[in-house]
């Protein structure tokens, strides 16, 4: 029945009818052929498809997932902390924020887990904000990472907030989601975008100040750390109100820092003040 040479006779079960076997040869014949046909077809199509090699990239490749947006603070601390708790190449952070009192508590957990980091052996890196070295309880809680291993920098004007895990892993400020919550953020796991925010670290990394220097590099300064920052963003440019938005101070900080420059100076205006600062060598400092 397979080859079409018989067919059942549906008015006797179980019995066959036959057929001319010359009709069922020509058939087969035509089916064949048209077979035969497609396959030449298609061995022709062979050295075409492998032409187009010459316009393929073998070295092609595809970083990963993309990333994930983690609304809330307890959600980006419950993906950073494992991730950092498991980082055995490198763990680099930065952190803009202004200095401020905090839990001692959790100063104590985070340095426990940044020196546990340094005890596995991955490199630790810190950026901080230039004055964390004027506040005392952050200046001490630095100190002491230092003593435990990590390299610490300071930066006097703005720069970004991020922490890059083992080169695999990157955590960053959300400023795509609209009326989204504080400290919300994005987990990147592309490894392109992974590695050129690693670039952008270390160009920071390089133009910030050893935190083991600025006891020398700022001592007899007129000018606090804040103050120059404040005026690093006057020179360039930005308004008191732009200024302060920037460095996350309020106006009415800016202002009182300003005015005690002013008297410090012994200068009544701001034009004088930016006078002095474009000739001081405190322009260097961070």
């Amino acid at each position: 029945m397979g080859l079409g040479l018989v067919t059942a006779d549906p008015y006797h079960p179980g019995s066959y009818i036959a057929h001319d076997p010359r009709a069922v040869a020509q058939t087969l014949m035509t089916t064949a052929l048209a077979d035969l046909s497609a396959a030449v077809d298609r061995i022709g199509q062979i050295p075409a498809v492998e032409a187009l090699a010459a316009d393929y990239d073998p070295h092609r490749w595809y970083g990963g997932p993309g990333s994930e947006y983690l609304g809330t603070p307890s959600l980006m601390n419950a993906r950073i902390l494992p991730l950092t708790d498991a980082a055995t190449v490198e763990v680099y952070s930065s952190q803009p924020g202004e200095p401020a009192d905090r839990d001692p508590e959790i100063l104590r957990a985070g340095a426990e887990r940044t020196a546990a980091a340094c005890r596995r052996g991955a490199r630790v890196r810190s950026l901080y904000n230039a004055r964390a070295h004027e506040h005392p309880q952050t200046r001490e809680h630095i100190d002491g990472l230092v003593q435990a291993g990590v390299e610490v920098r300071a930066i006097g004007g703005p720069f970004p907030r991020l922490v890059l895990l083992d080169r695999a892993h990157l955590f960053i400020d959300n400023l795509v989601v609209e009326g989204a919550q504080a400290h919300s953020g994005w987990h990147v796991s592309d490894r392109a975008a992974v590695m050129w925010a690693r670039m952008v670290y270390e160009l920071m990394w390089d133009r910030a100040t050893p935190w083991q220097a600025l006891d020398r590099a700022t001592g007899g300064a007129v000018t606090t750390a804040r103050q120059r920052a404040i005026l690093q963003e006057l020179e360039a440019g930005y308004s008191q109100q732009q200024a302060g938005r920037r460095l996350a101070l309020a106006e009415s900080t800016v202002t009182k820092d300003l005015t005690r420059l002013r008297e410090q100076l012994s200068v009544r205006t701001m034009y004088q003040v930016m006078a002095w600062w474009g000739r001081s060598p405190e322009r260097d400092l961070p």
